[in-house]
């Protein structure tokens, strides 16, 4: 208000005061129109002729609305309304299974059973993509997807809290010598109804969509001739593998197992490509480097080894020195 300009300590305080004022009576404007609202929503349900249907409906709406709006508030922390009772009070209930998992699950069950009734249930919905279930109550697509991640977590919960009945039960059949009813089908359920609600979320855009990473496509070939081996003076990493492509694209499988061993002699496809011994030995050592396995380490010494006797007998005088 004061636009950054250097006002003396009364005119500060007097600015300060008016925007607190401001505050407080904007506050309680909204607090009133909120007010208002809730006195003519009271006021319009007095007057309308309501059955019990009618009230069952608008209980059920109120109950969904109510966890769409929490979820959509802090999608990470929200959790299915908890039952009756709690794992605690469930350990020790005295009372049969069923009638235990019925009081754990009753705040999940009272969820999944309002959406059945607008269309909405977890069976109903699943793996559709459209979201036009319930669209004459939520017409936002955004109310949809965070009430469809919250009827997904429901029945994730519905599932979790069955498996800790059967547990229990698991636990009495292993003291009693009773052999235990099996839970995969219950872990499909749980998975399932996760991977649902993880799938409405990434709609929500809460989940970050992982895109197929193309492959890397591999360099063009150049044309295999003497010219171009003759060009490789310097051989890189990249000409190595680039003449062990050219030449595993060429060579029998009898002959690439022969040039591991170090045997150039029985790799005809060198012998037709240049009459030179010393250059087929020199390509054979670049095609093995290539692939700097332990194994070849030894074969590549052979041929080194093999180029220097060349070599020398190149600088023979022509008296017989070797």
């Amino acid at each position: 208000i004061t636009k950054r300009e250097h006002v003396s300590p009364e005119v500060y305080g007097a600015v300060k005061d008016k925007v607190t004022a401001d505050l407080q009576a904007t506050s309680r404007a909204r607090l009133e129109s909120d007010r208002s609202i809730q006195d003519r929503l009271v006021d319009e349900m007095e007057n309308m002729p309501l059955d019990k249907h009618d009230t069952d409906t608008l209980r059920d709406y109120l109950l969904l609305r109510g966890e769409l709006i929490e979820h959509r508030a802090n999608p990470t922390a929200y959790e299915p309304p908890r039952g009756a009772i709690g794992i605690e009070a469930a350990v020790e209930a005295t009372t049969g299974p069923k009638t235990t998992l019925e009081a754990l699950r009753s705040g999940a069950t009272a969820v999944l059973e309002a959406a059945h009734r607008f269309s909405m249930g977890f069976a109903e919905t699943f793996g559709k993509k459209d979201y036009l279930a319930g669209a004459d109550w939520f017409p936002v697509l955004a109310d949809r997807l965070h009430l469809s991640a919250v009827i997904a977590k429901c029945a994730a919960f519905s599932a979790q809290m069955e498996g800790v009945i059967k547990l229990m039960l698991h636990e009495a059949d292993l003291k009693t010598h009773v052999k235990p009813a099996p839970q995969d089908a219950l872990m499909q359920d749980i998975r399932k109804a996760d991977q649902e609600a993880k799938r409405h979320e990434t709609a929500l855009g809460l989940h970050p969509v992982a895109r197929p990473v193309a492959a890397e496509k591999s360099a063009p070939l150049p044309k295999l001739s003497m010219g171009w081996l003759m060009t490789q003076k310097d051989w890189t990493e990249a000409d190595r593998k680039t003449c062990k492509r050219l030449f595993d694209e060429r060579m029998t499988p009898a002959e690439i197992a022969a040039l591991k061993k170090g045997d150039v002699v029985a790799v005809k496809f060198l012998q037709t490509l240049t009459p030179d011994p010393k250059l087929r030995g020199e390509l054979a050592i670049q095609y093995l480097k290539a692939d700097p396995s332990p194994a070849n380490i030894e074969i590549i010494l052979r041929l080194a080894l093999g180029q220097a006797a060349i070599s020398a007998r190149e600088r023979d005088d022509g008296l017989g020195h070797d």
